[in-house]
């Protein structure tokens, strides 16, 4: 089922780069993301993962990384309960 990513922007308060339809069903790290999974980047140390992650259409969010991380987490919940 999953949400497009464009509704997880909305709730976020974020702005997407990429495919806003994109569906989204698993939150992952950038190292382990696939298609259909959403990743992002909470320290500095891991942007070099940015150009090899497998998320949906390269889809990363930025944003205040600690509420973002929360949220994400929440998220990850949803989905796994749904």
């Amino acid at each position: 089922m999953g949400y497009s990513l464009r509704d997880i922007a909305e709730e976020l308060g974020a702005h997407v780069h990429g495919d806003e339809n994109c569906r989204i069903d698993r939150v992952a790290t950038l190292a382990d993301a696939e298609p259909g999974g959403i990743s992002f980047l909470a320290n500095r140390r891991f942007r070099p993962q940015l150009l090899s992650t497998r998320a949906s259409d390269g889809n990363i969010l930025m944003r205040q990384l600690d509420e973002v991380a929360k949220r994400l987490r929440d998220l990850e919940t949803n989905l796994d309960e749904g």
